[in-house]
């Protein structure tokens, strides 16, 4: 399961789990069918609740995780904060609007609008909102992809975006 944490693999997860509950499941069935086979008839009964316990739970954890990525759950709040500020951070950004970011199997999408100077001619907004996409991918490593739509900001800013770029 080590190896679906570092991935970030809900399908390598999920099958660590697998591998895990079975091993479980065969230990208990295992001692159950001994302990019924030396006289003990009641642990051939535990060892099925056990093992049907165990399997309930381990469905419940896959099933409650899975369904939020389905539901397209916003991610952990420190995520979010580290995708406004590497976007934040690119030169000529005024804002950060509308951030939305949902999983896609181990890896991430985001949408955001982003705020600049509305007289930037296209070419410049368009070269900006790579920057945004740059940062962020490198802020985040299994960013997939980053759609950014840039939008007219206010006229107050100053020093080399305040204008046309």
């Amino acid at each position: 399961m080590w190896v679906g944490q570092r991935h970030h693999s809900p399908a390598l997860l999920a099958n660590g789990a697998m591998h895990r509950s079975d091993a479980i499941s065969s230990l208990v069935a295992a001692l159950g069918i001994g302990g019924a086979m030396a006289g003990w008839l009641l642990l051939d009964s535990v060892g099925a609740i056990v093992i049907a316990v165990l399997i309930g739970r381990m469905g419940w954890g896959l099933l409650r995780e899975n369904v939020m990525v389905l539901m397209d759950t916003m991610p952990e709040p420190e995520l979010l904060e580290s995708i406004r500020s590497a976007g934040a951070g690119v030169a000529c950004v005024q804002e950060i609007r509308d951030l939305r970011v949902r999983r896609r199997g181990r890896f991430y999408l985001a949408d955001l609008r982003i705020a600049v100077h509305p007289d930037h001619a296209i070419g410049a907004a368009h070269d900006i909102a790579h920057d945004v996409e740059d940062r962020i991918r490198t802020a985040v490593p299994n960013m997939a992809r980053v759609f950014v739509h840039v939008e007219p900001g206010g006229r107050d800013g100053h020093g080399p975006c305040a204008g046309p770029g």
